[in-house]
């Protein structure tokens, strides 16, 4: 039985302004195959932590 609060099959998606993109990501998840800057996480509760590196896209 689980003693605190957990999440099944999530799914991340990392949006951001057009004047960045994501550069490396940390935590316990994968990327989908098919679809760019989304996240599959099997399970994460409170204590879960994900973060992401930004670099400057160039639009000019």
């Amino acid at each position: 039985m689980l003693s605190r609060p957990y999440a099944f099959n999530c799914i991340l998606r990392l949006r951001t302004s057009t004047e960045f993109k994501p550069g490396h990501s940390y935590g316990h998840f994968f990327p989908d195959p098919q679809y760019e800057n989304v996240q599959h996480i099997i399970c994460c509760d409170f204590f879960a932590t994900y973060a992401y590196d930004f670099d400057f896209a160039n639009n000019v």
